[in-house]
């Protein structure tokens, strides 16, 4: 069984080494036939998967190389670079010059997770979204959990540091894992607009013994204002699918809006579905924020993926 894990563990320290010097300059968007790579600075090359590899991404002095009949194409800052057959490696340049929000957008694509932090922890009705110690933007608040029983109604309420309740909900179904609630959200906006000091708790409880608190802070109407100027330059960046998913993920991390960034993942995977990259980076969003369903599912997407089962 641990042989089968070898292909994804190589990739996943490699991945680690590389990140520790540089953030990456670029990644793979598209593979046909048998395409070697070295990366690392190992001379070890490896064949690259056609739909496992793509969007790995690319570090500065990678190489690339197709044999007869291959192709490939990457993208290296925000230029496409197209491969044929060729008996010599393409090396992976650093991009002149190198933009800082290029930088700044790949830069956590270059990380990879450690150790689960929910690993043996109880996940009934822990809340998601608002993960703990995450930010919140008051307007786009939607309350979701790890689903409870149909026989245990939860409450949800809101507090403010000084203990006062801001908001509360009886009788929520706790099935479904969702609340959508504008009271919810024009509390927070109001609280957010009257206070310097906008650290909250939200605590869901069931009447059979089931309770989980989560702390957030709630962004300010300046704090909004300069999220949505980040996330406008950035889109005029690019028109690339990819980087602007990357580069919008980045902009959530800096503010701390971590459902948003697992939200990005998720989407970039609708691009690249079998990706082994972005399913890790998604597993890792995800279960920093606690969702440890969609850790499950992506983790059996990553194992059917690299070719092996997953381990329970």
């Amino acid at each position: 069984m641990f042989r089968r894990l070898l292909p994804v563990i190589g990739m996943l320290a490699a991945l680690h080494q590389q990140a520790q010097s540089a953030e990456p300059v670029g990644y793979i968007e598209a593979l046909k036939g048998r395409v070697l790579m070295q990366s690392g600075g190992s001379t070890s090359p490896i064949r690259l998967d056609e739909n496992a590899d793509l969007a790995r991404p690319l570090w500065a002095g990678d190489a690339v190389r197709c044999e007869r009949g291959a192709s490939a194409r990457l993208r290296i800052g925000f230029e496409p670079v197209d491969l044929q057959p060729s008996k010599t490696w393409f090396v992976i340049p650093q991009p002149q010059p190198t933009r800082s929000d290029l930088r700044e957008a790949l830069r956590p694509y270059g990380r990879i997770g450690g150790r689960s932090r929910f690993a043996g922890l109880p996940v009934i009705l822990l809340p998601w979204s608002p993960s703990d110690e995450s930010a919140v933007r008051p307007d786009r608040l939607v309350l979701q959990w790890i689903p409870g029983s149909r026989d245990c109604p939860l409450t949800a309420t809101i507090r403010d540091r000084d203990d006062r309740v801001l908001w509360n909900r009886d009788d929520v179904d706790a099935v479904p894992g969702i609340l959508d609630d504008a009271r919810a959200r024009a509390a927070l906006a109001q609280y957010a607009a009257t206070h310097a000091k906008r650290r909250l708790e939200l605590t869901l409880a069931d009447g059979c013994d089931h309770s989980q608190t989560v702390r957030f802070d709630v962004l300010s109407e300046s704090e909004v204002s300069a999220l949505d100027a980040e996330l406008a330059t950035w889109k005029k960046a690019t028109d690339d699918a990819l980087l602007s998913h990357l580069g919008n993920a980045a902009i959530y991390e800096r503010h701390r809006l971590f459902t948003e960034v697992a939200a990005e993942y998720d989407q970039a995977l609708q691009l690249f579905p079998q990706s082994r990259a972005l399913l890790q980076h998604a597993i890792d969003a995800h279960d920093r924020n606690g969702n440890t369903t969609r850790v499950r599912e992506l983790t059996d997407r990553l194992a059917r993926s690299s070719g092996f089962r997953a381990i329970d």
